[in-house]
């Protein structure tokens, strides 16, 4: 009775109706709620929670903020395209009914073909799309090892901020039209690398593109999905699917709208004209440009200098500007506050104003 009765007030307290409960997409937030008035009700499994193991591991597990389209705190929606992660350790403690955090794949279990990874000891992970004569075009298999490069690095202690760069001619190409001409409308539907580039968006450690060359269709669409653009004088965005008779379909004639104002952004698709980086930097579509030399050497030192700070006020912080990038003000605004009070409870947030007092360096715990 009490169970059952526990579970009608999980109804009421944490959701505005039974059938809109989808653990799949519920956000992280709503999620905390329904699983800690769960605890505190003794309802560890139920017909609506499912089985819930009151552990640490799993509180923490649910809690883990991963940014996605929709929401600031999400989990489960974002696991669909994230590589498979092994079950926990078979070795266990004595009669402890904690169980083991799951252990996520190395960097160094990867075998990549058309990408190349590296981990510096600036805490910065740098990926290079490594399709040279293909001009890095955005094939299936790039797109899926450029989802688990990103995803374990973001779950990687070793990295705080990532660089994703090309090559000096091309950044990238935009998608293999080779392979996807071969695919019909359902094989397209049920398997693209839409969905894997889709990935970037639920990246929560700071991405930097390193931007040489071509940046076309989908290589212009995943430099927009980056948090920050630095751009060499070499150059050149563009959306040019309407050549072939197709059109954006990773984001391109949404974000560019929103970069370029909509006069600019119709000019561009309807025509699939190019724009050079200094255009692109003037109306805000990169951050800056650097001659093509030292793209990679200023994108990395920008990396360095984020991967310095504390990484889960930078996670937030990149949380907060997307709010204000994807929804109305007084919604960002009402997020900035509850995330600026939640700092509050943060050993860095101590730490960094304790600091500033005594004027030395923070030693940050990033906790």
């Amino acid at each position: 009775a009490c169970t059952w009765l526990g579970v009608i007030l999980l109804r009421v307290v944490c959701l505005p109706h039974p059938r809109s409960c989808n653990m799949e997409t519920m956000s992280g937030r709503a999620l905390r709620r329904l699983h800690v008035v769960g605890a505190h009700l003794g309802v560890h499994e139920s017909p609506l929670l499912g089985s819930y193991r009151d552990t640490k591991e799993d509180r923490e597990e649910h809690m883990q903020p991963i940014l996605c389209s929709s929401t600031i705190l999400c989990t489960s929606c974002c696991s669909s395209t994230s590589r498979s992660i092994p079950p926990p350790s078979s070795s266990s403690s004595s009669s402890s009914s904690s169980s083991t955090s799951p252990q996520l794949p190395s960097l160094e279990s990867f075998k990549f073909e058309t990408i190349l990874v590296e981990v510096l000891p600036s805490k910065v992970g740098v990926i290079t799309l490594n399709r040279p004569k293909q001009l890095n075009a955005l094939c299936l298999q790039l797109t899926r090892e450029l989802r688990d490069a990103l995803m374990t690095m973001d779950h990687d202690p070793r990295v705080h901020a990532i660089v994703l760069t090309g090559s000096d001619k091309s950044f990238a190409a935009g998608a293999d039209i080779k392979e996807m001409e071969e695919q019909d409308l359902v094989r397209w539907r049920s398997h693209n690398l839409l969905d894997e580039i889709d990935v970037i968006m639920r990246i929560k450690k700071p991405i930097i593109a390193a931007v040489r060359g071509i940046a076309f269709g989908g290589g212009c669409e995943v430099a927009m999905l980056c948090d920050v653009v630095i751009a060499g004088e070499n150059a050149k965005f563009s959306q040019p699917e309407v050549k072939i008779g197709t059109m954006p379909g990773a984001g391109g004639s949404q974000r560019l709208t929103r970069a370029l104002g909509k006069s600019r952004a119709m000019e561009l698709i309807l025509t699939g004209n190019v724009m050079d980086a200094k255009e692109a930097e003037r109306r805000g579509l990169v951050s800056r440009v650097v001659p093509t030399d030292k793209v990679l050497p200023e994108s990395i030192a920008l990396a360095t200098q984020i991967a310095s700070l504390s990484l889960p006020v930078v996670i937030q912080c990149k949380s907060l500007v997307n709010i204000s990038y994807e929804t109305h003000l007084s919604q960002g605004h009402a997020r900035e506050r509850e995330v600026f009070l939640d700092a509050w409870t943060l050993q860095d947030r101590r730490e960094g104003m304790a600091a500033f007092k005594d004027k030395r360096k923070p030693q940050w715990t990033h906790s």
